[in-house]
């Protein structure tokens, strides 16, 4: 019986020691980010690979607007703004893609941020909560 607990006793140190307790994952990790503005809204789950690399999955954008223009969103890691992805499709129409790998070469991303706008001379944009890289805690 001493032996069955201890054994018992000794896996559970070595499970929070490799952190893998309930609870340990990051909040960050996996992460459903939305955000809207008037005429755009975007939903995506973050995923980070490394301390300088992220996969947005399961991405949509969506055009709310009936005014003729175009929506798009950009993720900024606070110092860079990656490239735009678009929805040029109209009114009520939704893009979607699966997976958008992100990184930076020889440096941290620490958070990523989701900005999302209604193109138009002066661009009506809203920018998501940061989602904070695990990686780098």
């Amino acid at each position: 019986m001493k032996k069955r607990v201890m054994a018992a006793v000794t896996a559970s140190a070595a499970v929070a020691a490799l952190g893998l307790m309930p609870g340990a994952a990051h909040a960050s990790d996996n992460e459903r980010i939305t955000t809207s503005t008037e005429g755009a809204a975007i939903g995506l789950t973050v995923d980070w690979t490394s301390f300088n690399s992220v996969v947005l999955r399961d991405v949509y954008l969506k055009d709310t607007g009936n005014d003729g223009n175009s929506v798009f969103f950009y993720v900024s890691d606070g110092g860079f703004r990656y490239p735009d992805h678009k929805n040029k499709s109209g009114y009520n129409t939704t893009v979607h893609w699966d997976a958008l790998p992100g990184s930076t070469s020889g440096g941290y991303m620490y958070f990523i941020t989701v900005t999302v706008c209604r193109d138009k001379l002066f661009d009506n944009c809203t920018t998501s909560r940061q989602s904070h890289n695990p990686y780098t805690d």
